[in-house]
């Protein structure tokens, strides 16, 4: 069978191969173990991306259809049929089309195969992070306009698709639109990534992470806050941050501006992006504390999988599914609260108690959503919905 796969973010190729970021090209080397070729729908990077495509696809039965240089989302919006036109005859030759999303190209995508049987991997919710965008009001209105508009569009998809979510609200917010619905936990480590360690907290200085996109929407100005308050109360701290910039959101600007008005920029060290791997791993071995402090939904963040497989107790914000997924497995504070994130920070820097148990039930859940198994459960289903299509 061969399954067409469209990702909004960018691949590369080059003479020795296809190149993508390491976290995606790990669900496509394994999805490709379970169909005869993959056809990647994806952008070429644009300027600035291209040190991300860091990890080459080594299943030779996986290639590329660019749908041309990665544009900004209002772009796709205004010119995505054309966008979807140049990939129009490669669309129409696959047996089973899976999309991701949200995107602003999924419905054009579709429309250029309709009798293909279709798929959907949704991960999130554009309407539920309108309210952390920093832009004006008239710009937030108009986003929020056709983000419903789009959702629209995605549920029409649903109907006569097969839709795999991965958090429980979306799941809630798809049944009885969608004409199967499947949950799933997307990650990024396979069985020989793990890392166990009873507790943390061991050192002089307590080492906080973060790893993900330096975006606003993710409350990274929170987390300054409550290194600010701990510093205050004579913790030594530090924090570590590690990802991709986006060049439109100066989050980190204003998070070292403070830190230096504060007299904390000594607390603060930001790596940059790093690819997936064994030098990513070493900043989860060498923490104390993951902290994420979203603003707005979030699915499951892979990260915070990322940081049970590696034995590291989490502070997260209460939104989008997470409470409800590893509750027990986290310490959760409500979101936009740096003196709650403080808080809690404090009390299981003295309970180790808490924090063993933390790994431990992390480790549990990182267990149970290892890529392999999750993408073996997606291929079936594909399968099977390919057959029920009668394809």
């Amino acid at each position: 069978m061969k399954l067409g796969y469209y990702y909004h973010l960018p691949a590369l190729r080059k003479q020795d191969g296809l190149y993508m970021p390491g976290y995606q090209a790990v669900f496509v080397e394994r999805l490709a173990r379970h169909f005869e070729r993959i056809v990647c729908f994806m952008p070429s990077p644009a300027s600035g991306e291209a040190a991300m495509m860091d990890c080459r696809i080594k299943a030779r039965n996986v290639s590329l259809c660019s749908l041309g240089e990665h544009q900004r989302a209002i772009l796709q919006i205004l010119f995505g049929h054309q966008i979807a036109g140049r990939v129009r005859q490669q669309l129409r030759e696959v047996d089973l089309l899976l999309l991701r999303g949200p995107s602003p190209l999924l419905k054009a995508l579709a429309s250029r195969a309709p009798h293909i049987p279709l798929a959907l991997l949704l991960v999130g919710d554009y309407e539920k992070g309108i309210s952390s965008l920093a832009c004006s009001g008239l710009k937030r209105l108009g986003i929020s306009m056709w983000s419903r508009w789009n959702r629209s569009q995605q549920n029409k998809l649903c109907r006569r698709a097969l839709t795999f979510v991965n958090n429980r609200p979306l799941f809630h917010q798809l049944e009885g639109v969608a004409a199967k619905l499947v949950e799933v936990r997307t990650s990024t480590f396979g069985e020989n990534d793990f890392f166990y360690r009873e507790d943390t907290c061991r050192g002089q200085v307590i080492r906080l992470l973060y790893t993900g996109r330096m975006d606003s929407a993710k409350g990274l100005e929170d987390v300054l806050e409550a290194v600010i308050l701990l510093s205050n109360k004579g913790v030594s701290v530090r924090w570590d941050l590690v990802g991709p910039l986006d060049p439109r959101d100066r989050v980190l600007e204003r998070v070292f501006g403070r830190a230096r008005d504060a007299g904390v920029s000594e607390r603060v060290f930001y790596h940059g992006y790093v690819p997936l791997g064994p030098q990513l791993w070493n900043y989860y071995r060498e923490a104390d504390f993951f902290v994420t402090a979203s603003r707005s939904s979030e699915g499951f963040p892979r990260a915070i999988s990322e940081a049970f497989s590696q034995g590291l107790p989490v502070i997260a914000t209460d939104v989008g599914s997470i409470s409800e997924y590893a509750a027990k497995a986290l310490r959760i504070v409500p979101p936009q609260m740096p003196h709650d994130i403080a808080e809690a920070l404090l009390d299981l820097m003295g309970d180790s108690e808490s924090r063993m148990q933390m790994i431990r039930s992390g480790f549990d859940l990182a267990r149970s959503v290892v890529i392999d198994r999750q993408v073996e459960m997606m291929a079936e289903h594909l399968q099977l919905w390919r057959g029920e299509q009668g394809a």
